[in-house]
């Protein structure tokens, strides 16, 4: 089971993962997701200021990143990653996939939309995208002017505007 989270978690050794003492710290803010070890597997929380506790969104099962083309096969399409989420241990981990080249917020919302899951996950959801994406362009600020599903820009027309 190791050997699979260190394929989940390129880069990033799993012994180098926090463990869950890590848990008792309270979170600096609503939202904050942490990454931790546990009984051999990777688990990710997010925090509920709301409720002052950590909540587990789910476990990290899994990659079928395939390291000869770099690309993998997922429902006819070609990603650079696709991660398996385990959110409800009832249930059959469910895919993450994603590219480089896609926004982690729009990639996070068809996430939760295809799977069925609470609009709160959102940023959890984008913000794992980005912890395990090297380059994900999690620094770049969205634009005032961009559609924030489709990432494409909005033209605005300054009469429009002033009405």
């Amino acid at each position: 089971m190791e050997h699979a989270t260190k394929e989940v978690l390129e880069g990033v050794k799993t012994e180098d993962l926090p463990t869950d003492a890590a848990l008792y710290a309270p979170g600096e803010k609503d939202g904050q997701t942490k990454i931790i070890r546990k009984d051999g597997k990777v688990e990710v929380y997010n925090w509920s200021a709301m409720e002052n506790e950590w909540k587990k969104i789910g476990d990290v099962v899994g990659s079928s990143n395939e390291k000869a083309s770099g690309r993998t096969l997922y429902q006819g399409r070609e990603y650079d990653y696709v991660f398996s989420v385990d959110f409800d241990e009832s249930k059959p981990p469910v895919k993450l996939p994603y590219n480089r080249s896609d926004d982690p917020y729009v990639v996070a919302q068809k996430f939760l939309e295809d799977n069925e899951l609470p609009q709160s996950y959102l940023d959890t959801v984008a913000k794992f995208i980005m912890q395990n994406v090297p380059g994900s362009g999690s620094a770049a600020p969205v634009s005032a002017y961009a559609d924030p599903f489709t990432g494409k820009r909005i033209v605005l027309i300054p009469a429009l505007n002033s009405l």
